[in-house]
């Protein structure tokens, strides 16, 4: 584990002037600084621009962006903020609770609430934070532009909001799309972005998911989804409710994982029944269950498939529809 950093910054009580919250606020932000400033690891990836990207091997503008917003809020108290910087993550606990109404079910989309707007105002004059108070968009989109998982706020309680920011190698290959996009003049958005980092991590996702990921209604979850697909970015299988999305062979091309384009998007019709045919030569026998299981899809999905075998000719149903069913091979 790396050094931990926990240090009270102001202990009097009495009220400050502009001056003195001026202050406070850059103490905090350059300890912040220092205590995650020396990390020089890099990896590098050039554009078809030329343009060159080098994530650090730590998340290191998200931490130092989150670590500075903390110890700002922190910096007229007596409380102690606490920054652990683990080999693999970075850690970061502020005491007191979510302010009124934001909770994490709607931290990316709530107005903008800061818990002292002096501290806000004297850091927007230090050229700190945003005026819009979006720093939460900024810390997710930092994080995951470099391809590592979404910030992690799913330890905060009521006793204090607590971080982790996930460091390690970072993927060039999702650097490089997001850059890309950038330089094309159509830069992701901070939905967008989560959407297309979870799909990179689970594969597949529907519209109820995208939803609660991005923390909006179905209709604009829909909307986004349709415009990833649009771009070429995504890929969609089946329709109405059953309609999934996955990353498309391009994307899966720059992320250098072209193989997994083949595992997500299934296995071909003609493979499929090639595959229930030699289970029945060995088995003699398949209820739909094997058949989920050998392709790799759903049981709709399988119950289509051996539908279509039969109409073909080349299974036989037998059994009781529709629980006690089962197939043969048809005779030739």
């Amino acid at each position: 584990m790396w050094p931990s950093s926990s240090a009270p910054y102001l202990t009097t009580t009495k009220p400050l002037d502009e001056r003195g919250v001026v202050l406070a606020v850059w103490t905090g932000f350059w300890h912040s600084a220092d205590v995650l400033a020396g990390n020089a690891a890099e990896q590098r990836a050039r554009l078809s621009g030329g343009l060159v990207i080098s994530p650090s091997a730590q998340p290191t503008v998200t931490s130092l962006a989150t670590a500075s917003r903390s110890r700002c809020q922190r910096a007229l108290n007596v409380t102690t903020v606490y920054v652990q910087w683990h080999p693999d993550h970075l850690f970061i606990s502020n005491p007191g609770s979510f302010p009124h109404g934001i909770t994490l079910e709607n931290l990316l989309t709530h107005e903008p609430k800061p818990r002292n707007p002096r501290l806000y105002q004297a850091a927007k004059r230090l050229g700190l934070v945003e005026q819009t108070g979006r720093g939460i968009d900024k810390i997710y989109a930092d994080q995951i532009r470099l391809g590592r998982p979404a910030p992690s706020y799913e330890r905060s309680d009521s006793d204090a909001v607590r971080i982790v920011l996930r460091g390690g190698k970072a993927n060039l290959g999702f650097a490089k799309l997001v850059a890309e996009q950038d330089e094309e003049g159509t830069p992701l958005k901070v939905e967008d972005l989560i959407i297309l980092n979870h799909l990179e991590y689970e594969r597949r996702i529907d519209v109820a998911a995208a939803a609660g990921l991005v923390q909006r209604p179905q209709s604009e979850a829909r909307a986004c989804v349709e415009r990833l697909l649009e771009r070429g970015l995504l890929e969609a299988k089946g329709e109405r409710k059953g309609r999934v999305y996955h990353l498309s062979a391009w994307v899966y091309r720059v992320l250098g994982q072209p193989e997994s384009y083949v595992r997500v998007h299934g296995i071909a019709r003609q493979r499929q029944e090639a595959l229930v045919v030699e289970f029945l030569k060995a088995h003699d026998r398949a209820e739909r269950k094997h058949i989920v299981d050998l392709c790799g899809i759903n049981g709709p999905q399988a119950g289509r498939l051996l539908k279509g075998m039969v109409e073909a000719g080349i299974l036989k149903r037998l059994g009781s529809p529709p629980r006690w069913t089962y197939y043969i091979l048809a005779k030739k």
